[in-house]
């Protein structure tokens, strides 16, 4: 393991992509890939897939103006033994920590 210290934008950038443990003030670790800092925050598993707010809102004020239709949906038959291979993420989804939580960072290697 390597420590990233400080934690900010600078000395993190070298490492996105790569697996990272987070240690929170409260003692909770958190293991994913570091994807960098945004707005304060300290961002891991980011694919960038998931729109900005600015793109939610305007897509809400899209569809806001369109008549609701109401379609019958299949059942997913989903089986709960099957296994989880190529359903997202490995390490889960996407977690931001305020910069001011975090205690340790360190790179898994």
């Amino acid at each position: 393991m390597h420590r990233i210290h400080p934690v900010n934008e600078e000395t993190c950038a070298p490492f996105r992509g790569l697996p990272v443990l987070v240690v929170l003030k409260d003692g909770t670790q958190h293991v994913g890939m570091l994807s960098g800092i945004q707005n304060g925050q300290l961002v891991l598993n980011d694919d960038g897939s998931s729109p900005s707010v600015a793109a939610k809102r305007k897509a809400r004020a899209r569809n806001s103006k369109k008549p609701q239709r109401t379609k019958a949906k299949p059942d997913a038959g989903v089986n709960a033994l099957a296994p989880p291979f190529g359903y997202g993420p490995v390490l889960g989804g996407r977690l931001a920590f305020d910069l001011t939580d975090v205690t340790l960072l360190f790179l898994l290697l």
